[in-house]
């Protein structure tokens, strides 16, 4: 495993997880991508670990994306 920060290989997985997000349509298509996203980066060693904390980060993120949304439209009306 390379020499970088903690925080930029977690920011490397959430970036790939991004983009598997964002460019990826179809839900099948996703999961694919995921899977062959997890097999690349156990094979680059990074520790399965540190693909789950990405992996909720993004989620807790997303969570946070809409209770915030949610909020600003009570503030709204």
């Amino acid at each position: 495993m390379s020499h970088h920060p903690l925080h930029q290989k977690i920011g490397v997985i959430r970036t790939l997880l991004n983009r598997c997000e964002n460019v990826v349509t179809e839900k099948e298509g996703r999961r694919q991508e995921e899977e062959h996203l997890t097999s690349a980066l156990k094979k680059c060693s990074y520790p399965a670990w540190s693909i789950r904390k990405a992996k909720k980060d993004m989620q807790n993120k997303g969570n946070k994306r809409i209770k915030k949304a949610s909020q600003k439209k009570r503030v709204e009306e």
